[in-house]
């Protein structure tokens, strides 16, 4: 349930904002929320997965990075574009952090059962928050560089 409500609210969410400017009734107001309010559903969607993994040192540790990295994956982008610089650059954006996530969920129980050797949860939705912690953190990383890069252009020009 909890991977067909993540993939859900990623369609309502990639849907709301489309609806609202085609109707031209897109403010700043809704920009800010719809995006604040994401993180508040991500950091909601990583704490049931630190919950779900409290017991599996790799699940937890790669849920508590997935979160951080997530938030910061946002991070650098809101701070760039608040500098001047736009970067949505990198690997593991939103969507794909949605999509990982919403996959993982709804084929984990069916992997874990048939795989898992009587293990009830974990067997592909820990390696999958490991690959999205990665991703994550590397992604950040990315674009923590390639804005510094463009702001020190910007200042020797």
């Amino acid at each position: 349930m909890g991977g067909w409500s993540i993939l859900l609210g990623g369609i309502a969410d990639v849907l709301d904002g489309r609806i609202a400017r085609s109707l031209g009734i897109a403010d700043r107001r809704g920009a800010f929320l719809d995006s604040t309010l994401d993180r508040f559903a991500e950091v909601g969607v990583f704490c049931g997965l630190v919950y779900l993994f409290r017991d599996s040192q790799a699940g937890l540790l790669f849920a508590v990075t997935g979160l951080g990295g997530s938030l910061l994956v946002s991070y650098t982008r809101a701070r760039g574009e608040s500098l001047g610089v736009t970067c949505k650059l990198g690997w593991m954006q939103r969507a794909e952090r949605l999509l990982l996530i919403g996959f993982g969920g709804i084929l984990d129980p069916t992997i874990s059962m048939a795989w898992g050797s009587g293990q009830s949860l974990g067997v592909l939705l820990v390696p999958v928050l490991g690959v999205l912690s990665a991703g994550t953190i590397g992604t950040s990383v990315f674009r923590t560089f390639w804005i510094a890069k463009q702001l020190k252009e910007e200042l020797s020009q």
